[in-house]
């Protein structure tokens, strides 16, 4: 869930927001090993293998466009997979529940219109566990979140600073994190933020660029709301705990 991996397409395409998921790196992001960064590269509804709740969770183009720009989904390259494909990865962090993934959906949103037209400007990645793994998750994210260095450095020219856990928000649910920081690429920098979601066995993540904090901040928390009312419906239709 690095975001730092797009960061030098949204500072080259000179955007003011944009959201990156789990899946995030071109104008295409592609998918490494352990740091997801995957290309949309599909509609969601063309493939027979995606989880039928879990593709209920996914926000809308409509929800999406609402952040500024009219948009098309696409599925990420490896996006209906759970092998070989990160979903936690704050602060360089260790995820021992990343072993309790059983499904898994990531795509992104595209601009169809505008100066941004063909360029991902949001993503969600929404994940159904085994039981007990949402709550490992979310304790892990949280240790690992209190504990985050004053500098992070994911690569030779991606540095993380001015990590900040955010007060909870309405609307998120009782088991939301939700965190910003700045990201340094090639001398350059740009606002993350982050809102990770819990119900039951689900897990939804909404992951936003923004000039400044104040605007990645509002911009997830935005969508964060919309995920987080599909996540619920989508749980009390399966059965699960909300």
């Amino acid at each position: 869930m690095r975001s730092a991996r797009l960061i030098s397409v949204v500072l080259a395409a000179g955007v003011s927001v944009v959201a990156a998921g789990c899946s995030s790196g071109s104008s295409a992001p592609k998918a490494t090993g352990t740091t997801p960064a995957a290309s949309p590269s599909s509609s969601p509804g063309n493939s027979s293998k995606l989880d039928l709740q879990l593709s209920r969770m996914l926000l809308t183009s409509s929800q999406v466009a609402a952040i500024g720009t009219p948009v098309i989904t696409r599925l990420y390259k490896g996006g209906n997979q759970v092998a070989n494909q990160v979903t936690l990865d704050a602060c360089n962090g260790h995820f021992a529940s990343e072993s309790k993934r059983v499904a898994r959906i990531q795509v992104g949103y595209l601009a169809i219109t505008g100066p941004l037209a063909g360029r991902q400007v949001a993503s969600n990645e929404v994940v159904r566990y085994a039981p007990g793994g949402t709550i490992a998750a979310f304790s892990e994210l949280q240790q690992v979140a209190r504990n985050c260095p004053a500098r992070v450095r994911f690569s030779k020219t991606e540095i993380q600073t001015n990590f900040v856990i955010q007060p909870s928000a309405p609307g998120l649910g009782s088991r939301q994190l939700t965190v910003t920081s700045l990201l340094h690429v090639q001398q350059q920098q740009l606002w993350s933020a982050a809102a990770y979601l819990y119900n039951g066995n689900l897990f939804d993540g909404v992951y936003v660029f923004g000039r400044t904090q104040a605007q990645a901040l509002k911009a997830v928390r935005q969508l964060g709301r919309a995920a987080y009312q599909r996540m619920t419906s989508a749980a009390v239709a399966g059965g699960l705990t909300v």
